[in-house]
């Protein structure tokens, strides 16, 4: 019986990671507001009411990407809180996340669901909630890097903040239009543009 239990398990977290990656490949081809269920079923070689036992909609497919994408980039950002200089943690975070969403295809995904963000209710609240999630890890360095260096006094925290993701925002866009882009030299231009601003040299 307990061979069994795992056995169907495994088989549900297979069948998931079929929707997930058949929903991807739709979402790049076709665009998040043009794919509908029937084209996500097709892909993933499964009918409809065997797809919707997993998820019920096209948001919470997406969901179920951005939670993976989350549990790989969360402990990082936990682990970088303790970096002895905080204008590094950041410069850090910001490009692991670029390479994390510049997965594969990722980047076209993100890219659809900042669109869709515009007009979809569902959609402007997961990016809300993943934008919160990072500008929290960021201030928080932020002000490390206010409190441990007379060289940025005054600096506004929160409008630092949303800048750091608008040039995240800004290289997920580049890569996902771009097949030509150098993703290399895009990081290591984030990573002066960030040193200089923040006036605070690597250490």
């Amino acid at each position: 019986m307990v061979l069994s239990v795992e056995t169907s398990y495994q088989n549900a977290l297979n069948k998931r990671e079929v929707i997930l990656r058949a929903a991807r490949q739709c979402f790049v081809q076709h665009g998040f507001h043009a794919t509908g269920m029937a084209e996500i079923c097709s892909a993933a070689g499964m009918s409809a009411g065997n797809l919707y036992r997993y998820f019920q909609n096209k948001a919470a497919i997406v969901r179920a990407i951005a939670d993976e994408t989350r549990a790989r980039i969360v402990p990082v950002y936990e682990r970088l809180q303790t970096h002895q200089n905080p204008v590094e943690a950041i410069v850090q975070i910001i490009l692991h996340s670029l390479q994390e969403f510049c997965r594969g295809t990722d980047s076209r995904l993100w890219l659809e669901v900042l669109a869709e963000a515009s007009r979809n209710d569902e959609m402007r609240e997961l990016y809300i909630s993943f934008d919160h999630e990072i500008r929290e890890s960021l201030k928080k360095l932020l002000r490390r890097a206010v409190k441990g260096d007379g060289r940025t006094p005054g600096i506004d925290i929160e409008a630092a903040s949303v800048w750091l993701i608008a040039l995240l925002d800004g290289a997920i866009a580049r890569v996902s239009i771009d097949p030509h882009v150098d993703l290399e030299k895009i990081m290591g231009t984030l990573a002066a543009s960030i040193r200089r601003c923040l006036k605070v040299q690597q250490a």
